[in-house]
């Protein structure tokens, strides 16, 4: 989760750097990506309860919600850099209707 995330503040970097609407489509993609990985996360971890202690899951689940919600913010940026550079708001658009 922490490489995907770093990735996205890169291409969020170079996207508003270099003006890229295409480096900021390739966040918007990794987010989904995050999103899935999140659920996986929390769906192993909550199956294999015996090996921790209950203030060590509540922990780990907390750092995965608050990685995933980091990823979230640099869609913000993706949304951001789209707007500048092709004049238009993807913001409230159903994710299914973007041209990924």
């Amino acid at each position: 989760m922490q490489a995907l995330i770093e990735y996205m503040l890169e291409e969020a970097y170079r996207g508003s750097k270099d003006r890229s609407a295409e480096r900021a489509r390739a966040i918007l993609k990794c987010d989904t990506e995050l999103d899935k990985l999140r659920s996986q996360f929390f769906h192993e971890h909550l199956k294999n309860r015996a090996r921790t202690s209950p203030k060590d899951r509540v922990a780990v689940l907390l750092v995965a919600q608050a990685l995933e919600r980091a990823g979230d913010h640099c869609t913000n940026l993706a949304e951001v850099v789209i707007h500048l550079v092709e004049h238009r708001s993807i913001r409230h658009l159903p994710r299914r209707r973007l041209e990924l």
